[in-house]
């Protein structure tokens, strides 16, 4: 998920550890607003944790989502089953026997050269609907249209 404002990203944390993720990587990229200075860094961090906490007891989910550093777009490592959500594409159908990483861009979205960057290493890219949708309303949209093929829900 990029970094986006960060109300709207600690909700985001808090909706995507309910939903049942495993991992979160915040993520930087050509569009991110302003991201966390490293002096910030690390009380942003203690935040975000704590959202993770409550979230998981909230919601009797009983696996504290990873928290991993935050990456800049050119420091992606994509490994296994990765999805971008892009919307001129249609809904990519996933192994559900692989795990998925699913890629939100920030307000505006990935930029052009990131989406082509993405396309040559053949991740899948996945349509949210016909809408643009707020970042964090598509991560949301995302992890629940993942949910369904893996069978969550």
């Amino acid at each position: 998920m990029a970094l986006i404002k960060s109300d709207r990203f600690d909700w985001t944390l808090q909706k995507a550890t309910e939903l049942g993720v495993t991992a979160i990587l915040p993520l930087i990229t050509q569009f991110t607003d302003s991201p966390p200075k490293a002096d910030r860094l690390q009380k942003k961090w203690g935040h975000w944790q704590e959202i993770l906490v409550n979230a998981c007891e909230q919601s009797d989910n009983h696996w504290l989502p990873q928290l991993l550093e935050p990456t800049r777009f050119s420091d992606l490592r994509l490994t296994g089953q990765t999805i971008v959500a892009h919307p001129a594409t249609t809904t990519a159908t996933v192994d559900p026997l692989e795990s998925s990483l699913l890629l939100i861009g920030p307000e505006g979205g990935f930029s052009d050269e990131e989406v082509q960057t993405l396309l040559k290493k053949q991740v899948k890219p996945m349509s949210l609907g016909p809408r643009i949708l707020r970042a964090e309303t598509a991560a949301i949209v995302g992890l629940t249209l993942l949910g369904q093929q893996y069978g969550q829900f």
